[in-house]
């Protein structure tokens, strides 16, 4: 049988490395723009300090890449997607991600050109550090048989 590989145009950005140390805030990341990504994007986090706090993933969309208009994707929207598929609900983290632990990940499928990824703190009074990254997946390329 022959072989190829397949192989998509992806890319892993860094997002966010944030200090949150105090209660009900919002810490937003970067604004993605998803032009020749139609495969979709997701995003994971980790806390790699922690020692209070929930920590929850936010992701807004628009048409604008200052995102004067931001749409909140709710949880459950089946524009989320996990390992279960569409109609996924939003990541938290409330402990220190270790080694080898699975970390939190959504996939995204929207119908707007940018998207942001945003952490909201709960209950929170020393914090943690959390760190976040976007995965882009663009068209599959494929090497001749």
């Amino acid at each position: 049988m022959p072989i190829s590989e397949h192989l998509t145009k992806q890319i892993v950005l860094q997002i966010m490395n944030a200090a949150i140390t105090t209660d009900t805030t919002t810490a937003a990341g970067v604004v993605i723009d998803t032009k020749d990504y139609e495969r979709g994007v997701y995003f994971t986090f980790a806390a790699n300090d922690w020692t209070d706090g929930t920590y929850t993933a936010k992701i807004e969309e628009d048409d604008n890449a200052s995102m004067t208009s931001p749409t909140n994707i709710a949880s459950g929207s089946n524009k989320l997607i996990d390992h279960e598929g569409a109609g996924a609900s939003l990541p938290a983290l409330s402990a220190l991600s270790a080694d080898g632990d699975s970390l939190p990940r959504i996939g995204v499928h929207s119908t707007e050109r940018y998207l942001r990824f945003s952490i909201v703190s709960t209950s929170t009074s020393t914090g943690g550090n959390i760190v976040a990254f976007c995965i882009k997946d663009g068209e599959l390329w494929s090497t001749p048989e």
